[in-house]
């Protein structure tokens, strides 16, 4: 079906947030035929059309008010299907329409189970599923509507930062799953707070100088030395009085790293500006 029409169809059966109308009552009293065609786009290897990742959030919200069972059944299928045309040699770019939001998720009941199931696809998946998970995060955790040079994520919910939290002080392989997840994901509020528990394991490797980059690498307007300035800054905010000896190591560390990157960088905007002048001569 082209994605065109489908996202016609999709967009007449999707129960409406403000009334109930004809489609209202279509995915009321049949929902087991609004599942099977929300089922179809797992299988689209386009899908961005005008308003289909609202339509689509809306539709596998109201099909999950019973039980999270068609949620996981949808991630399954689309993950299935990526990595079928992964071994076809072909590769999609985006796993859900531009910009979809499944944050609905965080206020489900079976939320928690959701989110692990997702954490373990990242424990035992390969690179490709582990960039469908990492796009799947991004839309549950809040950050679908951010603008491209934003590097900050909402904050994470209580129930999020437990389950943070858990995995920090799990297994080993738990533990290098949540790390890698904040290495993507920035809520600095909640991030700064999980830092302060993956430094007190000492029996599992972490690779610092990485985690530190996640603090200043994403796109940024204007020049990097103020980006690396005003990362110095957030850096310095976060400081506790009563952090731990290892974590005001980390928080030295981090520091160097970016004054380093500040003075690096001035001395670059200097050079380009002598050559700007030059030129302009």
């Amino acid at each position: 079906m082209p994605p065109r029409a489908y996202a016609e169809l999709l967009n007449l059966l999707a129960p409406p947030r403000t009334h109930p109308d004809l489609s209202y009552r279509l995915s009321e009293y049949h929902p087991g035929i609004l599942h099977q065609i929300v089922l179809i786009s797992t299988r689209l290897e386009e899908f961005h059309q005008p308003h289909s990742a609202e339509t689509l959030a809306t539709c596998l919200e109201y099909l999950c008010h019973s039980g999270i069972e068609p949620l996981l059944a949808y991630t399954q299928a689309r993950l299935k299907f990526y990595i079928e045309k992964r071994h076809e040699g072909r590769y999609l770019y985006d796993f859900f329409p531009y910009r979809t939001n499944l944050g609905f998720v965080r206020q489900h009941a079976q939320y928690r189970t959701f989110l692990e199931f997702v954490l373990n696809l990242l424990m035992v998946g390969d690179a490709d599923s582990r960039s469908f998970c990492f796009e799947l995060l991004e839309s549950i955790l809040g950050s679908a509507g951010r603008h491209a040079e934003e590097d900050a994520f909402p904050e994470f919910d209580p129930v999020t930062y437990q389950i943070f939290t858990d995995w920090l002080n799990g297994t080993p392989e738990q533990f290098g799953v949540a790390v890698d997840v904040l290495r993507q994901i920035h809520p600095w509020n909640s991030w700064f707070g999980l830092i302060r528990q993956i430094v007190v394991r000492k029996d599992v490797r972490v690779d610092w100088n990485d985690l530190i980059a996640s603090l200043h690498i994403g796109f940024h307007a204007g020049p990097s030395s103020q980006y690396y300035q005003s990362r110095l800054d957030l850096l310095r905010r976060h400081r506790r009085d009563d952090d731990s000896t290892a974590m005001r190591r980390f928080f030295d560390r981090a520091e160097a790293q970016l004054q380093r990157l500040i003075e690096r960088e001035q001395e670059s905007e200097k050079m380009e500006e002598i050559l700007e002048r030059t030129w302009r001569r």
